[in-house]
C-alpha cells in the first residue's frame, strides 16, 4: 500500500487524486459537523410542529 501511495505522490494524476480525495474528506467532515450542531435544534423544531399539528 505504501508503495502504491507513493507511486501516486510521483504522478502528476495520483497528485490530483489525492487532492480530491482530501477535498472529499474535508466536505464530509463539514457536513458532519453541521448535522452535529443543528441536529438538536432541528429536532425540536419538528416536535414543535408535530405538537401544533396535534399528533
Amino acid at each position: 500500500m505504501l508503495n502504491y501511495l507513493k507511486k501516486l505522490h510521483s504522478d502528476e494524476k495520483g497528485i490530483e487524486l489525492m487532492e480530491w480525495a482530501a477535498l472529499g474528506v474535508l466536505i464530509v467532515l463539514a457536513v458532519w459537523g453541521a448535522v452535529q450542531v443543528l441536529g438538536g435544534s432541528l429536532s425540536g423544531v419538528f416536535d414543535d410542529i408535530q405538537g401544533r399539528l396535534g399528533h
